[in-house]
């Protein structure tokens, strides 16, 4: 299959949404889905999302399509903003942002093959090159042999294998990607990623990953952002966001139910440790040359973006001693962070 123009830089936005809000009206009222939405994706990226259930997330990713159409804002996708376009001209552009779904909605009563026909068929292929495309499709998420067995016949791996191949068949510039590893067991999820991960390399495909779960976003996407209640309130580089989170939420998300100790006293800090930090022995320095500490926790994180260290420290009583710590820790150009999130500057 061909991949994707590449001509513009890294930098540029496919996808650009600038305050963006959608609002349903229930028999209970109101409800605000989104909530003035500002938020960049640039070509080439695997971009993640993230958040808690009725966080917002598939109500976003399906305003980048305009299956959901905002109330009010602007969605710019590949350099046009959808609300402007004809149906014609929305129907090109959804051909070129291609979307994946927790419940992989395949048709049941067709073959494999048929399914990843389908597409192609309705857009005026003709059946013999159609079903030459899917079988191209179906060797490359590794299921060219289950190309005559029907959807019941596979298991959640490969069912969304299938819609994969099937969404790829349009040849997209964009995958979206709701929830598409909620569904599945580890290793199906394992294996999802890995095929997503090579056909953004291959091809060049950017991809939007919606999805709850924390090891999904650290295992492939290059950005994140953070959504609560509607908002983004929180977004970066995957490895920044998931050492030093600055809102409430995103350290909910991340920290919530791990084995980091509380920082809930004075006494406690969490120190970050990345690039060569991570290679020089500097508790054991402020142990030798300032004053003891005690380690509570230790671990390493790692991302598609790198890997970094952390740790939960137990300080003296004594608080000037804190501060020399404090001082000592400065001065090796540490990030650290104490009680309440609270990140310690001079």
């Amino acid at each position: 299959m061909e991949a994707v123009n590449k001509e513009a830089t890294p930098d540029t936005p496919v996808i650009s949404i600038r305050e963006v809000s959608r609002i349903f009206i229930t028999k209970k009222g109101t409800v605000t889905a989104l909530d003035k939405v500002s938020l960049d994706i640039r070509r080439g990226e695997i971009f993640g999302i993230i958040g808690m259930s009725g966080a917002g997330k598939s109500t976003l990713v399906r305003t980048m399509n305009f299956l959901e159409v905002p109330t009010s804002g602007e969605v710019e996708v590949l350099g046009q903003i959808l609300s402007r376009l004809s149906r014609v001209e929305l129907n090109a552009i959804r051909k070129k942002t291609a979307m994946i779904f927790q419940n992989f909605n395949l048709l049941m009563q067709k073959t494999v093959i048929d399914n990843v026909c389908f597409p192609l068929i309705i857009s005026g292929v003709s059946t013999t090159d159609a079903r030459a495309t899917a079988l191209d499709l179906l060797r490359l998420v590794g299921l060219e042999d289950k190309a005559q067995a029907y959807p019941a016949q596979l298991s959640g791996g490969q069912k969304q294998r299938v819609a994969i191949a099937r969404a790829l068949s349009t040849k997209p510039e964009i995958l979206l990607c709701d929830e598409a590893t909620s569904a599945l067991d580890p290793q199906s999820t394992a294996s999802i990623l890995e095929i997503l991960r090579d056909i953004n390399r291959d091809m060049g495909i950017t991809i939007v990953v919606i999805t709850h779960q924390m090891s999904v976003v650290k295992e492939i996407c290059t950005r994140v952002a953070i959504m609560d209640q509607g908002r983004v309130v929180e977004t970066g580089p995957v490895l920044e966001v998931f050492m030093k989170p600055h809102s409430e939420t995103g350290r909910r998300i991340i920290f919530d139910g791990t084995s980091i100790p509380p920082l809930d006293s004075d006494r406690r800090i969490r120190v970050v440790f990345e690039g060569e930090q991570a290679l020089k022995p500097i508790i054991a320095s402020v142990i030798k040359e300032v004053a003891p500490v005690s380690i509570l926790f230790a671990d390493v994180q790692n991302t598609s973006q790198g890997s970094a260290g952390q740790a939960v420290l137990e300080l003296p009583e004594d608080e000037s001693l804190r501060k020399r710590i404090f001082a000592y820790l400065r001065e090796q150009g540490l990030y650290f962070e104490g009680k309440g999130g609270h990140v310690y500057t001079d």
